[in-house]
């Protein structure tokens, strides 16, 4: 006859294994949260680099056409 230890084991070992991976979900939704916040932050950090130095050369457009 099975005893209740030989029961208690392998429930509390599937129990962790089950609470592991919602906590590797919940890490992997917030990794892809962070990075699509830093693909953003880049995108508009570039978009702002090349409109500076858009203004910039139409600023001295008047310079080199005189």
């Amino acid at each position: 006859m099975i005893g209740l230890n030989t029961l208690i084991m392998p429930t509390i070992i599937g129990l962790k294994f089950g609470f592991d991976y919602l906590v590797k979900e919940w890490q992997e939704r917030g990794r892809r949260r962070k990075q699509k916040t830093i693909e953003m932050r880049r995108k508009y950090l570039n978009m702002s680099l090349h409109n500076m130095k858009t203004v910039k050369l139409y600023a001295w457009q008047n310079t080199f056409c005189d």
